[in-house]
């Protein structure tokens, strides 16, 4: 009789304890489901030295000038900025800059903008790339892709070339106004410049 008491304690505390796990697994069942957000992807490029990610894509430096938009993989340039490190460094395949408003950009004693694969500027605004504070940078440095103006108003300043690269990157104008220049020169050491 001992023992039957002891096995029917037992089975009545197992009835229990799966009673409480089932109503557990039906609450967690209920809970809603999150789908995952875009949050601390990264998009493969920098501005200012920043990682551009889905935690700091709609306000990339925290002062309204840079945004960028993942469904159209779009870069816009609000203003101007002045960078203690390149402004841009794409290594984003088709990455479009767009500039929303006249934008001057310099970078203090290296390369303004350094792209390793494709990318195009476009918009309404005038973008001007200028390093500062050094004798050997370029505005532009096309470790390779093609960096094509649609469209577009760029101007170029660097320290020896404008826009260079070397003999890899490429350069395509269309419908666009292009200014470069440099003490070796405006445009050089590019693999193919189509205008």
């Amino acid at each position: 009789m001992k023992h039957t008491k002891r096995i029917l304690a037992v089975l009545m505390k197992s009835k229990s304890i799966l009673f409480l796990l089932l109503a557990l697994v039906l609450v967690f069942s209920l809970l809603p489901v999150t789908p995952a957000q875009a949050e601390g992807k990264s998009y493969d490029f920098m501005v200012g030295g920043v990682s551009v990610t889905g935690d700091n894509a709609a306000d990339i430096l925290g002062d309204g000038l840079f945004s960028y938009d993942a469904e159209t993989n779009t870069l816009t340039v609000k203003g101007s900025k002045d960078f203690s490190v390149n402004a841009v460094v794409n290594n984003n395949p088709s990455l479009t800059i767009f500039v929303a408003n006249d934008a001057t950009l310099t970078s203090s004693g290296c390369t303004t903008l350094l792209s390793f694969c494709d990318f195009t500027v476009t918009g309404p605004g005038k973008l001007t790339l200028k390093p500062v504070n050094s004798t050997k940078a370029d505005a532009v440095f096309l470790h390779a892709g093609t960096m094509t103006l649609v469209d577009a108003d760029v101007c170029a300043f660097g320290k020896r070339y404008g826009i260079t690269g070397n003999n890899r990157g490429e350069l395509v104008v269309r419908n666009s106004w292009l200014k470069a220049s440099g003490d070796g020169g405006g445009i050089a050491c590019l693999a193919d410049f189509t205008v």
